[in-house]
This record gives C-alpha cells, structure tokens and sequence, in this order.
C-alpha cells in the first residue's frame, strides 16, 4: 500500500489507474428505479467501464420498469437488471 497526495490519487482515478472502487450514495427517493440507474446506465457504470451492449441492456430493462405502473411489476422488471450482471459472470 502507498499514500498518494489528494490531487495525485484524483488525477490517477480519473485516468482509471487506480484497481479500486469507492463512492458514497443514498437514495433521493425510495424507488427500485432510484437503486438501478446509478450502478447501470449512471455515473458508477461509467467509472466502472461497463461495456455499451450490456448498458443497452439495462436502458431496456430500465425503461420498462419506469413505464410500469404498478409497483409490484416495477421491483420485479427492475429487479431483472441482477440478471445482467450475474449472466456476464457466468
């Protein structure tokens, strides 16, 4: 382990030097949608280089959840996204 000055260890994460993986968030709203969209199509999917057909993936699943009125229907379409992650593991 090495200690980096603050702007070394930003510029190093912006250039996805670093082997590491770290943010805080909390929910604005309390919503499967809320939980979906940062760690897939948002901010975290970028920094983790997600590749484009599996975002696509998720902006489908994603925009069928957020047309569904009913909330049950809701977790269980946003709750398909799981399913990308775990089938690119396989």
């Amino acid at each position: 382990m090495i200690g980096l000055e603050l702007d070394d260890y930003n510029q190093r994460y912006s250039d996805n030097r670093l082997p590491i993986f770290t943010k805080d968030w909390l929910e604005d709203i309390h919503d499967p949608h809320n939980w979906v969209v940062p760690y897939t199509i948002g901010n975290f999917s970028r920094q983790l280089n997600l590749p484009g057909d599996l975002t696509r993936r998720f902006e489908e699943i994603i925009d069928r959840g957020v047309a569904e009125q009913n909330q049950e229907a809701r977790e269980q379409s946003t709750g398909s996204s799981t399913s990308c992650f775990t089938s690119k593991l396989r």
